[in-house]
């Protein structure tokens, strides 16, 4: 019993060796092994490093492309018989690997094809010829899909609701040419703002995930607000005096001040961008002298610099805070970077907390 069981542990062993070595799953190995259980023992008389190399080959090939490469790999073969007064035309089909005539059930391994699927393909080529598979749904307007009017509606109901509670930036971060962002409050999820969209449409309207990816599609610049997104308080304040306005004189007002606050910061805008592109220009082609860097003058007159500064960073950190981090003292740093916009380039400085930027600075 002892022998009998170690080699059981033996093959087992050998068998997950022999998975690894070839880098198929142990499953598709235990195929192989198990052969086609037909009388000629098709997979027998193929050489096994050759049936692995085809398998690994055909799983890098995409759908469309295996279906076709099956199609060519497989033989039609027609003949009529009689069967209860009635005429059936049965195709019986011929399978081959290399030259060498193998049974179906050996071609199934061999291809990496369930019976079903096999089925269909054969099914297609007796109809239809070697040609692409297409869906019978394809170019046909799903039953249960909805008309245009209403992702109108859905758009529309969106944009209503960002004119009534976003903050419009003035234009894109980053100099990018997209549509300016409209955020919206973080108390304003998606999820919230579909259930008023549900409830002012009791008779017909779209499904949740419909209206998120319709969002996502129509209206990418309408967002909520993040922790991380950073406010004008110029914006917050305008906006405010908008909603408590009483009087429709006051709203106007606080309408007209909230857009020329928008416009007098595109204009800033405008002017950021030119100052960059200058810098840039000016410092085509200039090398940077060796460090370190001596004092003194120079013939750049349009140098430009962004610096900001960035308080009460907790060391250390981590986007996805650790169980264990909760645990301990964080250390809290001060980060402060400066940044050439003519070479892309940016210099950061870390303040210890010891240290304050003060009156009473220790920075050395």
């Amino acid at each position: 019993m002892e022998n009998l069981e170690s080699s059981e542990d033996e093959q087992d062993e050998n068998a997950i060796v022999d998975a690894s070595i070839s880098g198929l799953p142990l499953k598709d190995v235990d195929k192989l092994d198990a052969g086609c259980s037909c009388l000629r023992k098709c997979l027998d008389k193929l050489e096994r490093q050759n049936l692995i190399e085809h398998i690994q080959n055909i799983r890098e090939l995409s759908k469309s492309e295996k279906d076709m490469y099956i199609m060519g790999a497989i033989k039609v073969n027609g003949s009529t018989a009689k069967k209860s007064h009635e005429d059936i035309k049965r195709h019986r089909f011929s399978y081959c690997f290399n030259g060498v005539d193998i049974c179906v059930a050996a071609f199934r391994i061999i291809y990496d094809i369930s019976e079903d699927m096999l089925k269909a393909i054969a099914k297609h080529v007796v109809s239809k010829g070697i040609t692409p598979r297409i869906h019978g749904n394809t170019g046909k307007k799903a039953p249960n899909a909805f008309a245009f009017e209403e992702y109108q509606r859905v758009k529309t109901f969106i944009m209503t609701y960002a004119d009534d509670y976003g903050l419009p930036q003035p234009a894109a971060p980053r100099g990018r040419d997209e549509d300016p962002p409209v955020y919206l409050p973080a108390s304003h999820t998606k999820k919230h703002v579909y259930e008023i969209y549900k409830n002012a449409s009791p008779d017909k309207f779209v499904g949740q995930s419909s209206f998120y990816d319709l969002w996502k599609k129509l209206l990418p610049h309408i967002k909520i607000s993040t922790p991380k997104d950073d406010a004008c308080f110029k914006c917050e304040s305008h906006r405010k005096a908008v909603e408590d306005a009483r009087s429709e004189e006051d709203k106007l007002e606080a309408t007209r001040a909230y857009l020329s606050h928008i416009e007098e910061a595109r204009r800033e805008r405008e002017v950021y961008k030119t100052c960059v592109q200058e810098s840039k220009e000016e410092l085509l082609g200039y090398v940077c002298p060796n460090r370190p860097v001596q004092h003194q003058t120079s013939n750049l007159t349009k140098m430009h610099y962004t610096f900001d500064f960035a308080q009460s960073l907790i060391l250390p950190h981590h986007a996805r805070q650790i169980g264990q981090i909760y645990f301990t003292t964080p250390r809290k740093m001060h980060l402060f970077g400066v940044r050439l916009d003519g070479l892309s380039m940016q210099m950061n400085y870390m303040i210890d907390e010891d240290e304050t930027i003060g009156k009473l600075s220790l920075i050395s």
